[in-house]
C-alpha cells in the first residue's frame, strides 16, 4: 500500500487532492492537526493509502565491486587518468608543470619581454589567483597571438541577460550587460585583450539542465557537494526559474536525511512554488519515484552535503547517479575556495559521474583564476552562477563573458598602457576613472 501526507485547510480539500493525485480508491487512514512545525502548510493533516496495482519497477543500484584490492586498483586508475589530463591540457603545458615556461625563441621571442606592460600584467594576473607560471604562460600565449595578428573575439559581442529568455527581467546581483568590465579591462592595451582571448579559449560552458540527447521525456537534474556549498538554495532557483517561470510541471525530491530539518526546508519551498515534494529515504525508493514522476518535465534531486569523512556513506547514492542515464549531476562549488580545495572537491566527487559544475558564492570573493584553473585542468564544464540568497533572482546562465568580468575583478584603468601613452591626463588627475564594480 502507497501511504502519503496532506496538509490542507480542510479535510475535503484534502480528499480532493488526495484523489486527484492517488486516485479515486485513495482512502483515509488517519486524519489530526497539523503540528506547530507543519502549521504553515495547512490546518488539518490527513492520510490516506492506496493499494498498489501495478507497483513501479524498482530500480536497483549496481552491484558492489568485490575484493578489496579491485577497490584499490580501481581508484588508482581514476587518480593516474586525472593526473594525465592535468599534464596534457590546460592552461599550463607539461614542460611548465615540471620546469616553468620556457623562454620563447623566434618570433615569439618578443612576446614576453621584460617591459613595465608585461611585467605589470603578469603582476595583475598572479593578484586574479593564478599561479605566476600560468601567469607568465598566458601572457606568453597572449603575445604570440598579438604578433600572428588578432581579431574580436566572439565574448566581446554577448548579448544582454535582458534578452536572455527566462532571465529577461534582468532583476538580481548581476550587471545587465555581461562582458562589460572584461571589455573596459581588454581596451587597456592589445596585450590585456589577447590575454582575456587566450583565458577565454579554455572556459568551458554549457548552461543547460537534462542528459543531451535527452533518456526520457523529463529533465532529471541532481545537485551535489559539500556541506553549505548552497545546493538546497540553488535547487530552489532553478525551481522557479526553469519550472514556475518556464510553465513546466516540475517537482522536487529530497535525498538529504542527514541534516536536521532539510526535507521540511525543502517542502515548504516546494509548497510555495506549487510543486510537488517527495522525501527519498534510499535510492531504491528514489528510482521508484522518479519512475512514478516520469510525466513531469523537470524533476530535481537535493542530496545531502557529504565531507570528506561522510564520503562512504554516499557510495550507493554516487552508483545510482553515475549509472542511471536519466540523470543530469551537477557538482555545487563554492566559488570562494582556492585551487587546491577545488582539486580535491573534483576528485571526491568524480564517482556521482558529475558532468557540469554551478558556481555559488561569487559575493564572497573577488579573485576567481585558481577556481578557473582547476576547472580547465579536470574540463569541467560551468552551468549556472549564483551569488547571494535572493531567489529567484541571483542565478544566471553561464557565460564566457561573465566568467571574464568576475575573473577581471575591478583593474586599475592605465595600467597596462604602453609606456609612450599617458594612463590618465593631468588634468583628469584629480578625478580618476575606474573600471566599476566587481560583477
Amino acid at each position: 500500500m502507497r501511504i502519503k501526507s496532506y496538509f490542507s485547510g480542510t479535510v475535503e480539500s484534502a480528499m480532493e487532492l488526495a484523489r486527484r493525485e492517488l486516485g479515486e480508491d485513495a482512502v483515509i487512514l488517519n486524519s489530526r492537526a497539523a503540528p506547530a512545525d507543519a502549521r504553515h502548510l495547512g490546518v488539518y493533516e490527513v492520510v490516506f493509502g492506496v493499494e498498489d496495482l501495478a507497483p513501479a519497477p524498482l530500480v536497483e543500484p549496481p552491484p558492489e565491486p568485490r575484493g578489496h584490492r579491485f577497490e584499490m586498483l580501481e581508484g588508482e586508475i581514476v587518480a593516474l587518468r586525472q593526473e594525465l589530463r592535468k599534464l596534457s591540457r590546460g592552461i599550463l603545458a607539461p614542460s611548465e608543470w615540471r620546469t616553468g615556461p620556457e623562454r620563447p625563441t623566434g618570433e615569439a621571442a618578443g612576446a614576453l619581454e621584460p617591459g613595465r606592460v608585461d611585467q605589470e600584467l603578469i603582476a595583475y594576473l598572479i593578484g586574479r589567483d593564478l599561479p605566476e607560471r600560468a601567469a607568465r604562460e598566458l601572457v606568453r600565449r597572449g603575445g604570440t597571438q598579438l604578433r600572428k595578428g588578432s581579431r574580436r573575439a566572439p565574448w566581446r559581442d554577448a548579448r544582454p541577460v535582458g534578452s536572455a529568455g527566462l532571465f529577461a527581467n534582468g532583476s538580481g546581483v548581476f550587471p545587465a550587460h555581461p562582458g562589460l568590465v572584461a571589455g573596459l579591462f581588454a581596451d587597456e592595451s592589445p596585450l590585456a585583450a589577447s590575454v582575456l582571448d587566450q583565458l577565454a579559449s579554455v572556459l568551458r560552458v554549457e548552461p543547460t539542465l537534462g542528459r543531451e540527447p535527452a533518456a526520457s521525456p523529463s529533465k532529471v537534474v541532481a545537485l551535489v557537494g559539500a556541506p553549505g556549498a548552497g545546493k538546497t538554495t540553488t535547487l530552489v532557483k532553478l525551481a522557479a526559474h526553469y519550472g514556475l517561470r518556464a510553465r513546466r510541471p516540475a517537482h522536487i525530491i529530497s535525498l538529504d536525511n542527514l541534516r536536521v530539518g532539510a526535507a521540511e526546508q525543502l517542502r515548504s519551498y516546494a509548497a510555495i512554488l506549487g510543486m510537488g515534494f517527495d522525501l527519498a529515504e534510499t535510492v531504491v525508493s528514489l528510482g521508484q519515484l522518479l519512475n512514478e514522476h516520469a510525466n513531469k518535465e523537470l524533476i530535481l534531486i537535493d542530496t545531502p552535503g557529504l565531507s570528506p569523512g561522510q564520503m562512504d556513506d554516499g557510495s550507493a547514492m554516487a552508483r545510482f547517479l553515475s549509472s542511471d542515464p536519466r540523470v543530469d549531476c551537477h557538482l555545487v562549488v563554492p566559488a570562494y575556495q582556492k585551487r587546491a580545495d577545488v582539486v580535491r572537491l573534483l576528485d571526491r566527487f568524480h564517482p556521482y559521474g558529475a558532468s557540469k559544475v554551478i558556481l555559488t558564492r561569487l559575493d564572497e570573493t573577488d579573485a576567481i583564476g585558481g577556481l578557473l584553473l582547476a576547472l580547465d585542468e579536470y574540463e569541467a564544464r560551468i552551468s549556472f552562477l549564483a551569488m547571494g540568497q535572493t531567489i529567484p533572482e541571483d542565478l544566471e546562465p553561464a557565460t564566457v563573458a561573465r566568467l571574464l568580468d568576475l575573473f577581471v575583478g575591478d583593474p586599475p584603468m592605465g595600467a597596462f598602457l604602453p609606456a609612450r601613452a599617458p594612463a590618465v591626463r593631468p588634468r583628469e588627475q584629480a578625478q580618476p576613472v575606474t573600471a566599476g564594480s566587481r560583477a
